[in-house]
């Protein structure tokens, strides 16, 4: 999973160690489009981009931003704030907790259900339950129901989670078939977990992707867990839209 390039000398290659989901190329046709990009390196920013390099400045052009090297100038090298802030991005995202009780006075499953954007990503956690949805300009809200909210309006907060499921005739994703009741549903819906390995022949797990992105930022939410899924290549609307 990549979420950001660095384009570099060869020579600087093995003197910086990156994380795995950074795309180090030598090349400037070597990134990956669309991504954030760091030019690394004074000599080279000014060989790619003569017209747009200007002292002081971070930024070339949108999304393209360059870094001295530590032998160029170590108070000025940004690369491992690149990599912060590449993360803060693909992370982000904006909760919105629902209070069954006092925010909706007669809340309706069915409604709030198809007002979603298309395939949101539906998690029951230990204490709540979360609806994640990915707007079409890639902006990402987390709904989340408190258990104990639902609980108290007399709601069951399992029924309340396969309802919501249903609702979507299942045309949804979940973290893992493993995790639900399958009896509980009309129809099954994507499990993410079982569309990665069949596509990337890898397993992947909360603590994975906790112990990958955690070092980068300084308080990691479960909200930013369920961004990640939204935002992986994998997560296609289009295709989805032929598996159920």
């Amino acid at each position: 999973m990549v979420i950001c390039n660095i384009v570099t000398e060869r020579k600087l290659e093995n003197t910086i160690k990156f994380p795995s989901f950074v795309n180090v190329c030598t090349k400037h046709w070597q990134i990956i489009n669309k991504l954030p990009t760091l030019i690394y390196g004074h000599k080279m920013a000014k060989e790619l981009y003569p017209n747009d390099l200007k002292i002081g400045q971070r930024y070339l052009r949108e999304l393209i931003s360059w870094s001295y090297t530590v032998e160029e100038l170590e108070s000025e090298c940004w690369v491992n704030e690149f990599v912060d802030e590449s993360v803060e991005k693909f992370l982000q995202c904006s909760h919105h907790s629902i209070d069954v009780i006092f925010d909706h006075s007669n809340f309706d499953v069915a409604s709030f259900a198809h007002k979603l954007s298309k395939f949101p990503l539906i998690h029951a956690g230990a204490h709540e339950i979360y609806v994640a949805e990915k707007k079409d300009d890639g902006k990402i809200t987390v709904h989340s129901f408190q258990m104990d909210n639902l609980k108290y309006a007399g709601i069951n907060p399992e029924e309340f989670f396969y309802k919501i499921i249903n609702e979507l005739d299942s045309k949804c994703i979940i973290f893992s078939t493993d995790e639900i009741d399958l009896t509980s549903l009309d129809k099954i819906p994507i499990s993410f977990k079982d569309l990665v390995q069949a596509s990337e022949n890898q397993t992947i797990t909360f603590k994975e992707i906790i112990a990958t992105f955690s070092p980068h930022v300084k308080e990691f939410k479960k909200e930013m867990l369920l961004a990640y899924f939204l935002r992986h290549q994998l997560y296609t609307p289009q295709i989805f839209k032929h598996l159920v």
